[in-house]
């Protein structure tokens, strides 16, 4: 560009110089936010469906329908009489087995000892054997057999395994209830909280890079 002249126009005669003022701002650091909008669907961790394993006659419901229960919680209480009664039953087997194998096991000793002295016979011997057999196959059934009859005492209370948030009940205090009488309650785990979202792939890898950074 030409030097002014004396005049202060261009040296060579021309236009004048045209100048041009531009304001300065400081320089300051901010974070660069984009939002962007996405459909959640609140999920719970656990879900679990209540039914019955054995029959009976609901008597009492320990819960209110959409409320919160505690783990270990009643939620139903069947007629047990039919229950306690197979316990007491069993046992009185085992006591009358116990008496049984007892004496076939005395029975057992007196003919072997009487054997080695040649007093008695094998056969009666090997049937005494056999009977102690029997005796102690019977004593050990019916201890299964009280196993059984406690468990199904227990299930006459039916418990909420875990804390969570019920349903409504599909059954109320007298209704006859079977194991194939299907779910009763629902229970909810509402504690955490999850929320599941549907996020593109693109999307995910931009919110991984920028919390990489």
């Amino acid at each position: 560009m030409a030097a002014p002249g004396p005049g202060g126009g261009a040296a060579d005669g021309g236009d004048e110089a045209a100048l041009a003022v531009v304001g300065v701002e400081r320089v300051t650091e901010a974070e660069d936010f984009e939002t962007r909008h996405y459909t959640g669907q609140v999920v719970s961790r656990s879900v679990v469906n209540i039914v019955p394993r054995v029959s009976g006659e609901i008597l009492e419901v320990g819960f209110k329908d959409g409320g919160v229960v505690r783990k270990g919680q009643m939620l139903y209480r069947l007629d047990s009489v039919q229950y306690e009664a197979a316990v007491k039953g069993v046992e009185a087997d085992i006591e009358k087995y116990k008496a049984e194998l007892d004496y076939a096991q005395s029975n057992f000793n007196r003919l072997d000892l009487l054997y080695q002295q040649n007093a008695t016979s094998l056969d009666t011997v090997e049937n005494a054997k056999a009977t102690l057999g029997a005796a102690k196959a019977a004593l050990l059934a019916a201890e299964a057999d009280l196993i059984t009859a406690k468990d199904n005492l227990k299930n006459t209370v039916i418990t909420a395994p875990q804390e969570g948030i019920v349903g409504v009940s599909a059954y109320t205090p007298g209704n006859y209830i079977t194991p194939s009488s299907g779910t009763l309650l629902t229970i909810i785990q509402n504690q955490p909280i999850r929320v599941r979202f549907s996020i593109s792939v693109a999307d995910l890898w931009r919110c991984s890079a920028a919390t990489r950074n």
